[in-house]
């Protein structure tokens, strides 16, 4: 809307009158001596076009930041546990807060869990003697990685909460294989709107 309503539009949307000097409009001549093209008159038609829909796109553009401030509209952000994708969650929501539009919280999607109390507390021995030494060594070192994982991601969500306050905050773990089907879709929607931390309030 702000482009449509801009000056430097409603110069070239003007029914009449001169839109640039005679340097100018000597160097479009020249143009159009070497190229055959006359470019002003291509940029008259073209904007002599646009300034039919002009008004349309006005209006459509009006209706649309009306639906947007609406009160009956909020925004969700959706957000990986990655420092980097968290920074731009916290700048979209400064954005939304400077515009004063509604935010109805944040989905962390894709979050490494700690693992179970069970497995957490395996004792190496028991590895040792289910799998020998050596694979039992490779299961505990990846053990400890998603310890480390989950930890970061977990640090995400906390800063997540101090920068947001009381926001809604929901999170979605790294699931074992693409949602491309109706079971991960039930899977996704058990996450997104089952639990104490669920969206059931914000939908």
């Amino acid at each position: 809307a702000k482009f449509i309503d801009s000056r430097a539009l409603g110069v070239f949307l003007r029914p009449s009158g001169r839109l640039l000097g005679r340097g100018s409009s000597l160097l479009f001549l020249a143009m159009k001596r070497i190229t055959g093209v006359d470019v002003m008159e291509d940029i008259s038609e073209f904007f002599g076009a646009f300034g039919d829909m002009a008004q349309g796109f006005r209006d459509r553009a009006r209706r649309v930041n009306a639906l947007l401030e609406a009160p009956e509209t909020a925004f969700l952000l959706v957000t990986s546990p990655a420092p980097d994708a968290v920074d731009e969650a916290l700048y979209f929501r400064q954005r939304l807060a400077e515009r004063d539009m509604p935010f109805a919280g944040v989905v962390v999607n894709r979050m490494n869990m700690a693992p179970g109390k069970e497995d957490a507390e395996l004792p190496r021995t028991a590895l040792d003697d289910l799998l020998g030494p050596e694979l039992a060594g490779k299961v505990a070192r990846n053990l400890d990685d998603v310890r480390r994982l989950a930890a970061r991601d977990q640090h995400s969500v906390d800063r997540l909460r101090r920068e947001l306050g009381r926001a809604p905050i929901v999170q979605v773990p790294h699931l074992e294989d693409d949602v491309h089907d109706i079971g991960g879709l039930a899977e996704m929607n058990r996450h997104l709107f089952e639990g104490d931390a669920a969206l059931r309030a914000i939908a």
